[in-house]
């Protein structure tokens, strides 16, 4: 549910935000969990570390030491390449312009790329994407770069969120030299079902919040996402020939709070197949 539409049920959802923000310090986590992923591929010849941040939501009740130990373990985990793919708007742009310039060292230290989620078109693009870009994240809008990344090629593209902007994919990425490793960074997890047979090496999404309310034999209350449950244990699953690992996040929608799935920053570890194999191996810790 998008913040505009919270918002017409619940007409006084930023006063009860701030409320929260008042009091959320008393069980928010101080800093995220770290979850270790790894790729064995052999588009590689030497290791590449990524590490992926996604939907923080940036509210009343985000706080600056949180945000402040996110970067200090990113720095520590000394990635290659970071990367956000989306939704840093909650409800006010008041709150990213408080909360997103604490991410500067990290991103003037390593070269970092997002994409949009739905969440963030509840806001004025062109007066929160300089917000965004201005503490260091070059965001791809259906485009792709050619990086290098411990000094192996990598071609890196990005879409906005698809259920808002209804864009596949470009073709022009999956004619890339495809020797060369393929990243594909995509809010919408359920992209990959758009997607051709074996089209990328490695999608990175967001969007679920691994669920963020998440109870014993139930499971998650709700899920912006028809096939959501398939994306859901946190490590790399298969779709259409195509690894993807979906983050569970940073942050929270619409009220502080996570139950059996704390937030999370995503170390990808991109390993190179010495075994010269056909096929990619994946491991998750």
């Amino acid at each position: 549910m998008s913040f505009k539409s919270f918002q017409f049920i619940f007409p006084h959802y930023r006063r009860m935000e701030r409320w929260f923000g008042g009091i959320a310090q008393w069980w928010l986590p101080k800093q995220p969990e770290l979850h270790e992923i790894r790729l064995t591929t052999p588009r590689l010849t030497a290791p590449v570390t990524l590490v992926q941040l996604s939907d923080l939501h940036c509210a009343a009740w985000t706080r600056e030491d949180y945000i402040k130990a996110t970067v200090g373990l990113c720095l520590d985990i000394q990635p290659d390449l970071m990367v956000w793919t989306g939704d840093f708007f909650h409800s006010a742009r008041k709150q990213i312009a408080r909360v997103m310039p604490l991410f500067s060292p990290l991103h003037q230290a390593i070269p970092t790329f997002g994409v949009l989620g739905n969440h963030d078109f509840d806001d004025v693009l062109d007066e929160l994407l300089p917000l965004l870009t201005g503490c260091g994240i070059t965001f791809l809008r259906g485009e792709q770069r050619l990086l290098t990344c411990n000094g192996q090629p990598v071609w890196l593209g990005g879409i906005d969120d698809f259920f808002i902007c209804k864009r596949d994919v470009p073709a022009a990425y999956f004619e890339q030299d495809r020797a060369v490793f393929r990243l594909l960074l995509s809010h919408q997890p359920d992209v990959v079902f758009r997607l051709p047979e074996d089209a990328v090496d490695l999608m990175l999404s967001g969007h679920l919040h691994g669920g963020q309310l998440n109870f014993p034999l139930v499971g998650p209350l709700y899920l912006p996402s028809p096939r959501g449950r398939e994306f859901l244990d946190g490590r790399l699953t298969r779709h259409r020939g195509v690894p993807v690992h979906v983050n569970v996040g940073l942050g929270y929608t619409l009220m502080p709070l996570r139950i059996n799935c704390p937030p999370a920053i995503s170390v990808i570890r991109l390993e190179p197949d010495v075994a010269g194999a056909n096929r990619h191996n994946v491991d998750s810790r």
